[in-house]
């Protein structure tokens, strides 16, 4: 049985990293549009309605992920989705291209086998909390307190490793 409070924190967790990447997507739309094309998944036509949609759609699933605790199965599938495009470009050979996935860091992130294992294991998480049985309990003031500095740790956690493959992509070592 699934803790009420880690569940919680979960979906705080998943929803503030979907909130924050679709901020970043439509503070830097051009581009994020520009990311979009070069997977070259779409035909060009819909580059830049995706573009649009794509923030959205995060933000859409960081609202689910909020509401309930099944809301985690659509951030778990755009998880999968990305993991999928980002695969399809590194079979293909264009290892080169951003991952348009760099909220927390300076620069271009070029896409790589860790970003599809990473968003595989994000996926993989979000859909076992999302179809976990949870315990009947209600949630706490003390568990508000572990909600909330739980979630800072996971994004300090999130953020320390994303600035760490930016470091590293910038030295020119490579996965």
């Amino acid at each position: 049985m699934l803790d009420p409070a880690f569940s919680m924190l979960a979906r705080v967790a998943f929803a503030a990293l979907f909130a924050a990447a679709a901020v970043h997507k439509l503070r830097t739309s051009q581009a994020f549009a520009a990311s979009v094309a070069d997977y070259r998944v779409l035909p060009p036509g819909a580059v830049r309605s995706a573009a649009f949609a794509i923030p959205l759609i995060e933000l859409a699933a960081a609202v689910a992920s909020l509401a309930w605790q099944r809301g985690l199965l659509g951030a778990a599938a755009l998880l999968l989705v990305y993991a999928a495009a980002i695969a399809v470009n590194l079979i293909r050979g264009r290892g080169h291209i951003d991952c348009g996935c760099h909220w927390g860091s300076q620069g271009s992130q070029p896409i790589e086998w860790a970003l599809v294992v990473r968003n595989g294991l994000l996926a993989g998480g979000a859909a076992a909390i999302a179809v976990a049985p949870r315990a009947i309990r209600q949630i706490e003031a003390g568990d508000l307190v572990t909600i909330v500095f739980g979630t800072g740790v996971i994004a300090v956690a999130y953020a320390s490793i994303g600035q760490f493959w930016n470091n590293r992509n910038m030295s020119g070592v490579r996965s």
